[in-house]
């Protein structure tokens, strides 16, 4: 009697999502993702995080002394943190939207979802929300805005910046399970199915 061949079968049906664009269409394997766009992930959710810890930094937000004796709070380097914030969540919004990654698009979508929840405060530091999910940054307004405002957002755990940190964390891990699963332990089956044996955590716990 011939042995009977062993075959990893992988379910091809794909989640149903009811989130408008740019996170309108999600799987729940990262097959179809190239390695690329995971690598893009990986990039972008490190900037995100590096971008909030700046602004989570409590130093930020004490009033400096200048040269003539007076204390003010530092608006320029405010500034350019809350800019290097908008463009890394508009980077990773873009890089998120590009992969079939479920996890990622699950992280990506309660993401916006907590942005959209704190609009209004957003909108006192210059920052509105697009219909494509992106932030613009009015500078006038971020200038003249409450500093106590931008900590609330930013700084603290439980805040915007802290769970938004958090999710492109979980991101970044996500999309470097799939990157190293897709150039690592991938096949197809007799079937023609696409299947992934482990991700990279089980990987690694099946040589201990």
């Amino acid at each position: 009697m011939q042995p009977v061949p062993c075959v990893f079968f992988v379910s091809t049906r794909r989640a149903e999502s009811h989130v408008t664009a740019p996170f309108a269409s999600s799987s729940t394997s990262s097959a179809s993702d190239s390695k690329s766009a995971l690598l893009e992930v990986k990039t972008n959710s490190t900037k995100l995080k590096e971008s909030l810890s700046k602004l989570s930094d409590s130093s930020l937000y004490e009033k400096k002394t200048d040269k003539d004796g007076n204390k003010d709070y530092d608006r320029d380097a405010i500034t350019s943190a809350v800019k290097g914030f908008v463009e890394a969540y508009n980077n990773y919004v873009d890089s998120s939207s590009k992969v079939d990654s479920t996890g990622i698009l699950r992280r990506s979508v309660s993401m916006v979802n907590n942005t959209s929840a704190n609009s209004v405060l957003l909108s006192k530091s210059g920052i509105s929300i697009g219909k494509d999910n992106k932030l613009t940054l009015d500078e006038d307004t971020l200038k003249k805005t409450d500093v106590n405002v931008l900590k609330t957002l930013f700084s603290g755990v439980g805040s915007l910046g802290d769970t938004i940190s958090s999710k492109a964390g979980e991101s970044f891990g996500l999309a470097n399970s799939a990157a190293f699963t897709m150039g690592h332990a991938a096949t197809y089956t007799y079937s023609g199915a696409y299947s992934t044996f482990a991700n990279s955590n089980n990987w690694f716990n099946g040589l201990m």
